[in-house]
């Protein structure tokens, strides 16, 4: 199985772009251990673009949240830092704080996708 992963900067979009080429695997859990991977690449990357600058958060925001699957990660790799996520679909957040229910300092909230829902 070969796994590709291109990170790249959309010029038109002027934004990060990851694509991923899967090749090779066999099974859904095989697909799903490279979900699982992805996901975690996603939080080490932004890690280390913020280690680049020493920039250690108190707080991390997740605009646009969905389901929550980044937050696990999130708190795996940021252990004393309070972690927010919004997310403008009601099921979406429902689900969420149903994944998540047992990370502490996690809070999340529905948003109109414009305004954030946090005072802080």
């Amino acid at each position: 199985m070969n796994i590709h992963i291109n990170k790249s900067i959309n010029k038109k979009l002027e934004k990060d772009e990851i694509i991923i080429n899967i090749e090779g695997a066999e099974n859904s859990n095989e697909v799903q251990n490279i979900i699982e991977y992805i996901k975690e690449y996603k939080v080490l990357d932004f890690k280390n673009e913020l280690e680049k600058h020493n920039v250690s958060p108190s707080k991390i925001l997740d605009f646009g949240c969905g389901i929550g699957l980044a937050m696990p990660y999130l708190r795996k790799h940021f252990q004393d830092t309070s972690i927010f996520g919004c997310d403008y679909s009601k099921e979406s957040i429902k689900k969420c704080i149903e994944n998540n229910k047992s990370i502490e300092n996690l809070y999340i909230k529905e948003s109109n996708g414009i305004d954030i829902p946090f005072d802080e």
